[in-house]
């Protein structure tokens, strides 16, 4: 009944030409001219997970908008002096200041240590609109990663996910991605890497069956 009052309301002539519209207007939209690496950058928090043996756990996200590169950082608290100490060492060391930051608007990314930092680097800081996650691009890098730890990791492994980031950061890296055509290693390296080591890693732990000849191998990642 609600569809069909619906339905004869707006093809009723005399109301759509006398009665106002009161919604809002629409924003005006815009596209992103992305044209070098780490010039606009997001990041997020996944977890949290399984205690891992160093007492990590959570994931810190960091990609890259142009390249889609990302960055996996293991991290034992999601406090914004953490988070602080990780962008410095992860992005600002490594591929320098970005112009432009995107971020949700949880406190720790919001918080006056975030913004002071941001403002003596010339950064950008832009949120992402109040419940609205999906306008934050590394939700969609998240995806991927929450996908790559449901099939490549058994459940009594989670604990020891900080083992398995370095092959997850690779996985990501390494495959081309469907809105550049291209990988993003080589966007980010000019490099084709080979995906026989992760083609291995693959087999290995999909199956979720380890032979007697892998258990020197799951000894030593259990130390790690």
């Amino acid at each position: 009944m609600y569809n069909d009052i619906v339905r004869y309301a707006t093809r009723c002539d005399v109301c759509q030409r006398v009665k106002p519209s009161n919604s809002k207007p629409r924003g005006m939209m815009f596209p992103r001219y992305l044209t070098v690496a780490w010039d606009v950058a997001s990041l997020d928090i996944m977890g949290p997970f399984p205690g891992s043996s160093t007492g990590n756990t959570h994931l810190l996200v960091f990609e890259d908008l142009f390249t889609k590169w990302v960055e996996l950082v293991p991290i034992r608290s999601t406090t914004s002096a953490v988070i602080l100490e990780k962008f410095k060492s992860v992005i600002l060391n490594r591929y320098g200041t970005p112009s432009t930051i995107i971020i949700d608007n949880a406190s720790n990314f919001v918080s006056s240590m975030v913004r002071q930092l941001t403002q003596s680097c010339g950064i950008q800081h832009r949120t992402t609109k109040l419940y609205h996650c999906q306008a934050n691009p590394t939700e969609r890098a998240n995806r991927n990663v929450r996908q790559l730890i449901r099939t490549y990791i058994d459940q009594p492994r989670h604990t020891r996910l900080d083992c398995f980031i370095v092959e997850l950061q690779f996985e990501l890296n390494s495959t081309v991605h469907s809105s550049t055509k291209c990988s993003p290693a080589f966007l980010h390296l000019a490099l084709s890497l080979s995906r026989r080591a992760a083609e291995l890693f693959a087999c290995k732990y999909r199956s979720g069956r380890m032979s007697s000849s892998n258990v020197q191998a799951e000894r030593v990642e259990a130390s790690c």
